[in-house]
């Protein structure tokens, strides 16, 4: 058996958004890139409400080509939607919104709808990048750390 390739994640930025509409807490937006086996393999933006991890976040990953010539018509993004169920979190793909903030915009070209992911290499990929974001950027604590009941 061949061993998985290594994913490792590089934090770039985060950012306050002001209060959520629901709670008031604060809401987060946070980012980073993706480097699997060494090669530059995605960007990654997370959104979540400090404090009230019921909210759940939404996680977007943008795939496809990062060569110095690439352009964003070469990546696209998949989103994801993460919410808090008993025993833990759970992850499901979503449409991506076919009109992205600027960052992914810039970045991507090309928003997946859900049915174009599901069962594919693509989001076989997307979840072992999930599982590196969630272990690995630590800026998330207050979304991926369980609360107790």
């Amino acid at each position: 058996m061949t061993p998985s390739p290594t994913i490792l994640i590089e934090q770039t930025g985060i950012s306050e958004c002001g209060p959520c509409e629901c709670c008031g807490n604060l809401s987060m937006h946070a980012w980073g890139l993706v480097t699997v086996g060494g090669s530059a393999t995605a960007a990654y933006f997370v959104h979540w409400t400090q404090g009230n991890p019921a909210d759940g976040a939404r996680f977007e990953v943008v795939l496809g080509d990062w060569s110095e010539a690439a352009t964003s018509e070469d990546r696209m993004v998949i989103a994801l939607d993460c919410r808090w169920m008993p025993p833990g979190p759970q992850f499901m793909i979503v449409d991506a919104d076919p009109s992205p903030s600027a960052p992914i915009r810039d970045l991507a070209a090309h928003a997946l709808a859900r049915e174009t992911v599901v069962n594919t290499s693509m989001a076989t990929l997307t979840f072992a990048i999930l599982d590196a974001i969630w272990l690995q950027d630590q800026r998330l604590a207050d979304f991926t750390t369980p609360r107790q009941s």
